[in-house]
């Protein structure tokens, strides 16, 4: 498999694709890219999309899945945690200092709209993020 940068274009492609399906319980579409499974999944789930590509901090590397992983309740997140989405905090202070000993990574985003991770922090879809597909 070859990998190649994800667009904002794509991402908001995949999510109007997974709104399109939101109510069609057998119309499912699978990607290779995780960002933009993740996406799809989103739109499935009625969540929206930040209008800009924005500048994101969070601690550690982006996960390859495309999505954060609560260990705590043991599943996915609908997109990567972040502890700064442009000019927005994450009020989870309790999860900043529990990872602060973790790199600060930067990377651009699209912030997921109508949900939180399950500690409150904000979620994004990365931008020019490297990633499978095909």
């Amino acid at each position: 498999m070859k990998t190649q940068k994800i667009t904002d274009a794509q991402i908001r492609e995949a999510h109007a694709v997974g709104l399109q399906h939101k109510d069609q319980d057998n119309i499912y579409w699978s990607y290779y890219s995780g960002v933009l499974q993740a996406a799809y999944d989103a739109g499935r789930m009625g969540y929206g999309l930040g209008s800009d590509v924005v500048e994101c901090e969070r601690f550690g590397a982006l996960p390859v899945s495309g999505r954060s992983y609560n260990y705590a309740d043991n599943h996915a997140e609908a997109g990567v945690s972040v502890i700064m989405c442009g000019t927005d905090a994450d009020g989870a202070a309790g999860a900043q200092l529990f990872m602060s000993h973790r790199k600060i990574f930067r990377f651009r985003g699209i912030r997921i709209v109508g949900t939180n991770g399950s500690d409150g922090e904000i979620l994004v879809f990365p931008v020019d993020y490297y990633d499978f597909l095909d």
